[in-house]
């Protein structure tokens, strides 16, 4: 059963369609997100990170530091996001895995730390309370008044 592409409303076979769109307006979406994005070198990996990199995996022998299996890419030690920098120092050769992994957890830690400070009230003004008031009956009597 055809299906309308969400960009140029036309149908289109559920086979050639990528995400909702047919392939030309699939390819025309990619196309501008990619020139949104700038190159290689405006993101910070311009020639400078690719001779750190390079330094980086040869100093350990392409050897990833978690799991000891072959590396073909860097990690920051701290992240970017946290106050790291690109020094070799802060860098360790590591497999592609291995890095998801850790970029995986590190988002989630994010998550939990923000939904924390949430919960304490940090960043929110003066209009929340950093403790939240408890009620001084337990939660499963609130509902069960007048019952027996």
């Amino acid at each position: 059963m055809k299906r309308l592409c969400l960009d140029c409303h036309r149908l289109a076979s559920p086979a050639v369609m990528v995400n909702g769109r047919c392939r030309p307006c699939a390819n025309a979406k990619q196309r501008a997100y990619d020139a949104s994005r700038g190159g290689a070198a405006a993101r910070g990996y311009g020639h400078a990170w690719r001779k750190v990199r390079a330094e980086v995996l040869e100093r350990d022998g392409f050897t990833c530091a978690y799991c000891g299996g072959p590396a073909n890419t860097v990690d920051h030690r701290l992240p970017k996001i946290e106050g790291g920098d690109d020094h070799p120092s802060n860098l360790v050769a590591c497999c592609k895995s291995c890095n998801s992994a850790r970029e995986n957890a590190r988002r989630v830690m994010r998550v939990r730390q923000a939904a924390q400070n949430w919960r304490k009230g940090v960043g929110l003004g003066s209009r929340v309370s950093p403790e939240p008031a408890r009620h001084p009956v337990p939660a499963f009597r609130l509902h069960t008044k007048g019952r027996k």
